[in-house]
């Protein structure tokens, strides 16, 4: 049991000072999710789904005046996958879960919309995931039987282009299906991936999956991460081809590669992966333009974390409690706690040209009530990991209704527990070299978002409905009060 040691109370209480925007009555109660649905710097525009009603809420530049209006859910088996937002029109994306419909809800913004079905999952096609790319939303799919990649590119409801690539990654399908309850984003059909959004800086809760989705420039950009390899699909949807590349990595204290566990994060245009065996934890930063090594650290379970910035940090909640966060001791502890967990890492951008990463892992346990029956799993996707050690870098080149910070996707609340626990250090280093750089860090939104939480929810739980997103130089968060039935908006800094 580790030791108590709440590092939030280390630092100073102005550093988790945020301030309450409003509070807002809605016209759609119950409400069951919240998304942002506008385009950055633009006026915020929120929206609200039940089985029954969609609600957007759009507020004026004080946040003071706000706008609604309703629409009836056509079917309650619709599935909200993405938005896109223009000067004077905003359209909704949906997929029907039971008929595989994907369809479109666009308005100009006033009490009138215009509801299109655009396609049907054709015979032997798995809808993916649809993501914003430049002025178009693109619907993913794939064709199991030839291992292809469709991409329907959308301008609110007209159909720009079709495109299809071949992707030569053999084990695409398989890598999609698996395990698709323990996911943090909600699959829309039997497969599916995690969709890496940059607009806010992302957590281990984020980022632990096996599998991500990135949109970068014209490209879509698929990672699935396994034990020592990594496997890395790219569709152009300008040059109209598809790349496949493979990384192998390998550690200096070696295991057999059923104990290693590895993930990466794509950020800019460096490639972060990490690889563990349970005493030794690497950290391989490439260059993603041409997939050069640039520089390796190493970490070893009998000596000190030389690239960490501040103290190893344990943090756990249960049942979507506010978590509790502790000091880990010493890094034989910080290794046994990771052994047997999922590992991650996070990269965002400090000014003065340098990075700070989040190295750690993430585990669930999930137990079913003993009126339900056993334990039922435990873990969270993947094992993810972190390391390369000091060679192997290989590959080649070829023709992408609860809070998942808590829950995974598949799992209801009712009857079931489930513990988070998590444990990480932050590491800055230098923007192109990579090396380490010793400096004290202030505490991120995350922490003071945490604080938050412990001091004003006297239920000590999380709220399950809420969102967050960024606002110019700020970060909005906003949950829904179930008790006093409205929804609350605040203010922190980034």
């Amino acid at each position: 049991m580790l030791k108590k040691a709440l590092f939030i109370l280390l630092l100073p209480v102005s550093l988790f000072a945020q301030k309450v925007i409003g509070s807002y009555n809605l016209k759609n109660k119950p409400t069951e999710f919240v998304y942002k649905v506008s385009r950055p710097q633009k006026p915020v525009r929120l929206l609200f789904q039940n089985d029954s009603e969609y609600e957007i809420l759009t507020f004026d530049s004080t946040f003071q005046n706000t706008k609604s209006i309703v629409y009836n859910n056509p079917d309650a088996k619709n599935r909200y996958v993405t938005s896109l937002e223009s000067d004077s029109l905003l359209s909704l994306y949906f997929l029907n879960i039971k008929t595989g419909e994907f369809s479109v809800l666009s308005t100009a913004g006033e009490q009138k919309f215009n509801y299109k079905a655009l396609f049907k999952e054709g015979n032997k096609e798995h809808f993916l995931k649809a993501v914003p790319v430049n002025e178009y939303i693109c619907a993913l799919s794939i064709i199991d039987t030839s291992n292809q990649l469709i991409v329907r590119s959308y301008l609110h409801s007209k159909l720009v282009v079709t495109d299809s690539f071949k992707i030569e990654f053999p084990m695409l399908m398989t890598a999609l299906k698996t395990e698709l309850n323990l996911l943090n984003q909600e699959p829309f059909s039997d497969i599916g991936i995690t969709y890496i959004n940059y607009e806010l800086e992302q957590q281990l809760s984020d980022i632990y999956t096996d599998r991500k989705l990135y949109v970068r420039d014209d490209k879509l950009v698929m990672i699935f991460d396994r034990n020592n390899t990594s496997h890395i699909v790219i569709a152009d949807l300008t040059k109209k081809k598809s790349y496949y590349k493979k990384f192998s990595f390998k550690l200096e204290l070696e295991t057999s590669p059923q104990t290693t566990k590895g993930n990466s994060y794509l950020f800019q245009d460096n490639f972060f992966r990490i690889t563990s065996n349970g005493h030794q934890l690497n950290l391989a930063i490439i260059d993603f333009r041409n997939f050069k090594l640039i520089r390796n650290h190493n970490i070893f379970d009998d000596m000190p974390i030389e690239i960490k910035n501040g103290p190893i940090l344990f943090e756990e909640s249960s049942n979507g409690s506010v978590p509790t966060i502790e000091a880990v001791k010493n890094t034989e502890k910080f290794f046994k706690i990771i052994r047997g967990a999922d590992l991650g890492v996070t990269a965002r951008s400090l000014s003065g040209n340098a990075y700070e990463l989040t190295i750690g892992s993430h585990q669930s346990e999930i137990y079913v009530s003993q009126a339900m029956g056993p334990t039922i799993g435990m873990g969270m996707g993947m094992g993810m990991g972190i390391g390369m050690g000091m060679g192997g870098l290989g590959g080649g080149m070829g023709s992408g209704a609860f809070d998942p910070f808590y829950y995974p996707y598949g799992i209801s609340n009712r009857g079931y527990s489930v513990s988070i626990e998590k444990a990480y250090f932050h590491s800055v280093l230098s923007e192109k070299e990579f090396a380490h750089i010793p400096m004290p860090l202030g505490s991120d939104y995350h922490t003071r978002k945490n604080l938050f939480w412990s001091k004003n929810l006297k239920n000590g739980k999380v709220p399950e409905i809420s969102t967050e997103y960024a606002f110019k130089d700020k970060v909005h968060y906003g949950y829904w009060d179930r008790k006093i039935a409205k929804f609350t908006l605040l203010e922190f800094e980034k």
